[in-house]
């Protein structure tokens, strides 16, 4: 996952500091990435005593899969060799919030691709996801997909909106509706016809098995399975 934060450098120095962390240095100088890390460990630690779960822990492992750029960035020449060329596969961008899903390992995790600036460990949106009459004896198989998360209503900028939240698109309107305390977040996704709906698109773990340097064409078979398994969950 992304270890970028709004912190400072001098910030997290002082916190590391104030909470006797030794960090290790990992190039020429101590790097904000040196400062991140060895405070993620020491709120691990606090947090898991016992040790850190599976899936937090298969999470971690993971580093900023399928980063994106506009395709305008290339030259004229390079978009339509893109385009002509059968070396290349294309999906459409939907315009929804990046998550990652974690399925059987324990409770259903959604963690967004950024951390959390109190404890620096990637943020879990776990209750703030509605998934009514979901079973998940059906779910056989641990893997982790890479998705678009969209809310199914078309309106739903209008119903924060009502609710006191202004935002100027959907994608705006459903990151401010998974930011939202719990309570508030499942009531309107139950109440408001307003349901979260996931755009998966790749597969990037399965079964004990990380599948992120395989080729798409090989990856594939594998969201299919997983993929399988959620519609029978419901």
């Amino acid at each position: 996952m992304s270890i970028s934060t709004i912190r400072t450098i001098a910030q997290l120095k002082e916190q590391c500091e104030d909470l006797g962390i030794e960090v290790v240095q990992s190039g020429k100088r101590i790097s904000k990435t040196d400062y991140v890390l060895a405070l993620r460990d020491y709120f691990l630690k606090l947090k898991y005593p016992n040790g850190v779960p599976e899936s937090l822990s298969a999470i971690l492992q993971i580093e900023s899969p399928m980063l994106c750029q506009r395709m305008n960035v290339l030259s004229e020449e390079e978009q339509e060799n893109i385009w002509n060329s059968e070396n290349w596969v294309l999906e459409e961008k939907e315009d929804g919030a990046r998550f990652i899903n974690i399925w059987g390992m324990g409770k259903p995790d959604f963690y967004s691709r950024n951390i959390s600036v109190e404890d620096f460990l990637p943020v879990n949106y776990q209750d703030n996801v509605y998934l009514p009459n979901v079973d998940l004896t059906k779910i056989k198989d641990k893997f982790i997909l890479d998705s678009e998360i969209v809310s199914t209503n078309p309106n739903v900028s209008t119903i924060m909106g009502k609710k006191g939240v202004i935002t100027e698109s959907q994608l705006q309107a459903v990151t401010a509706l998974l930011a939202m305390n719990s309570e508030d977040s499942i009531a309107i996704q139950a109440k408001e016809d307003c349901p979260l709906q996931f755009k998966i698109f790749d597969c990037l773990y399965f079964n004990g098995e990380w599948l992120i340097d395989k080729p798409l064409i090989e990856r594939i078979p594998f969201m299919m399975k997983a993929f399988d398994q959620l519609v029978e969950a419901g």
